[in-house]
Order: C-alpha cells, then structure tokens, then sequence
C-alpha cells in the first residue's frame, strides 16, 4: 500500500504486510530502501539515496512461493527520476523469524532526473508471473506508462526469466501513430503461456477513445503489433477544464463541485489453471442511452454532456481475433461504477468495483 508513516506526505514510501494465518494477523513493513532505511539490506537497494517515495504497488506469486512486488519510485523535488521497480521475496523465514526472505531490488524502467515531472516518467505499472507449469512457468511479466509529453505515451514491456534477478531491456509495444496515446496496461496469462498486454487508448487525431491489447505467443521474447479491441465512450468527470475538484487549492472555480479522479485503467485476466477458456478484461464507459445535456460547467462523457458510468466485460477465446460485445456485470438505474478490477481462477471469474449507487453524484444533478 502507499504508506505515509515516515513523514506527513512529503516522503510516502511502499508499505508491505504479511500474514501466515488467514489475514488474522499482519507483519507490516516497508519496502526495503526507504530514506530512513538503515539496513544493510535496504542501502543496497538502487531506490536508497536516489529516491524519496515509492508507491503504485503491484505483486504476484510464482508456484515456488517467491513474492514479486513492484511499484513506482521518485522525488516529488528536485530530481524527479520516476523508476520502475520489483522487488523478490522469497518463499523462506527469514532466520530472524520474519515471515517472508527479502531477496533483492531492481529498477526495471529508469525515468530521468528531470524537474517537474518533465521529461521521462515511468508510470502505473502492473505485473503478473506465469504460473501455468508450461515452459515458460516463473517468469515476471512488466508493463507500465512511459510519459513524455500529451500524444506520445507508450506501453512499456520487461521479463525476467531468472526469477527477478534481471529484466530485459524495456520494449515499447505501442507507437503514437499505432493506436494513439495510452496509457494504463494490465497483463495476463493464458493457461498456453500467451501474454497479453492490454491498456487504453486516447482520443488523439483521428485515434477515439478505447481499448487495445498486443499478444506474446513466446513467453514475452515478442509481441504482435497494438490491435483494437473497441471503441468507448469514455467516463471522465471534469469540471471548468479539472478533472478532480474540492475545496481550498482543489476548488475549480465557478463550480462548487466535489469530485474525485477516476482511475481509467481497464484490467485483465485469464485463468492459468485452464478450466475456463480465453481472456476477459473490464473497463468502466458511459451506459449507452443515458447520456444527457450538461445544465452547468460539470461534464463526463464528452464536452457538454454526462452519464452514468457502468462497469463491463468482455473476453476472447480465439486469441484476440474477436471480442464479445461488452456486458454490463451489475446494471443500475442509478448511480456509479468504475475502478474495476477481475481475476479467474478453477473455471470461475469475479470482479470487484467502486460502486455508488447508494449517493447522489454532480451527474445525476446536472
């Protein structure tokens, strides 16, 4: 989780828990490497000294037992860096009796040290490891934002095939004039060892608003060109040009609207086990035929106009040649959703989203 226990906002670091009894108790920590870090451990990591906060934190497990968690990692001044990172835990005690064996760090995707957030910025990272028992099983998937400049982000893809003790170099697997601007991948693996790496796309140019993939069939060694999944209308609260309001440094004169960022992300899965075929990904859009003039400054589903976000469904189950038509997974009259995320496992699928529709939101009141 993001943790802000060292010092109020100003250096949140990674926090990492672990329970060995079913979640009924919890070893909390950080990710070693944190400024204050004065473990011998944590001053080899490549994050000490280089950088003040660390967060966006992603994990996932090997059939071995070892622990893969990365996230992103930076200074808010100065030097802004903007790394990737995975960290390997191991599947053993520590001698000390600590539940879980930190192994190493290693920076994936290195930023530069520009100043205010200007240029490279590696950014919202996912991960995923094969646990298929096929060929390629154990290795760790990357993916994440590469931003340099609004119409030119790409997907950025690394492996490891030595159990986190190196990454390949970062491969881009989208250009600007491919699908457009992007931003926001997610990984899974078929129960064959076919990679997928899937993300949105912006409206750029003649590029609309969507959802696109790119399928590795040789465990991450290459990947097929970017390929449009479809196209969405997308869910985007805004007010006076934000796209988060409140009050204070947050207020978006003229309006008095109170409203949150909403994460745009699709997710992905596939169930390594092979009991339920194919790939199936979730994204949040605007409900068709419920968009509406906007009465006051306040918009979401395209200048001048709101609607009700919905979360979906799709899925392949012939390679990403075909998708399915997007099924709503719980519709509602009224109300939110968005920030959805989905796994599959032993034949069965669940999704999981933020959910309003038990509160009134600046849609519904124009």
């Amino acid at each position: 989780w993001n943790d802000y226990c060292l010092t109020d906002l100003a250096a949140g670091w990674e926090g990492f828990g672990f329970s060995r009894d079913g979640g009924e108790t919890w070893k909390n920590s950080l990710v070693p490497g944190y400024p204050q870090d004065g473990s011998i451990e944590g001053r080899r990591s490549p994050l000490f000294g280089d950088h003040t906060d660390a967060g966006d934190p992603i994990a996932a497990f090997d059939n071995a037992g070892r622990l893969y968690v990365g996230g992103i990692s930076f200074n808010r001044e100065g030097a802004i860096n903007g790394d990737v990172f995975v960290a390997t835990y191991g599947a053993q005690d520590q001698p000390n009796g600590y539940p879980v064996d930190y192994l190493r760090t290693r920076v994936v995707g290195k930023g530069t040290p520009s100043r205010n957030f200007q240029g490279i910025f590696q950014d919202k990272p996912m991960l995923e490891v094969d646990r298929t028992g096929g060929p390629d099983d154990g290795n760790v998937y990357v993916c994440w934002s590469r931003f340099t400049a609004f119409g030119q982000n790409k997907i950025y893809f690394s492996r490891s095939t030595d159990h986190g003790q190196t990454f390949s170099r970062p491969v881009p697997l989208t250009t600007p004039g491919s699908v457009g601007s992007v931003q926001g991948c997610d990984i899974a693996v078929e129960a064959d060892g076919d990679v997928y790496v899937t993300y949105r796309t912006f409206a750029t140019g003649s590029k609309g608003d969507g959802l696109a993939f790119n399928r590795s069939t040789d465990g991450g060694a290459s990947f097929t060109d970017a390929r449009l999944i479809r196209n969405i209308t997308e869910y985007f609260p805004s007010a006076s040009g934000q796209r988060d309001c409140g009050d204070g440094d947050y207020l978006c004169p003229p309006s008095e609207f109170v409203f949150h960022r909403v994460p745009l992300e699709p997710r992905v899965t596939s169930d390594q086990s092979g009991d339920l075929p194919g790939v199936y990904l979730t994204f949040n859009q605007v409900r068709p035929g419920s968009i509406e003039p906007s009465e006051s400054t306040y918009s979401s589903a395209g200048s001048g106009r709101v609607g009700q976000s919905l979360i979906y469904v799709v899925r392949t189950t012939n390679n990403g040649r075909d998708w399915s038509r997007p099924r709503a997974v719980n519709p509602r009259p009224r109300g939110h959703q968005f920030f959805s995320d989905i796994d599959a496992f032993r034949g069965e699928v669940a999704v999981v989203w933020q959910d309003r529709r038990t509160a009134a939101m600046c849609d519904e009141l124009k």
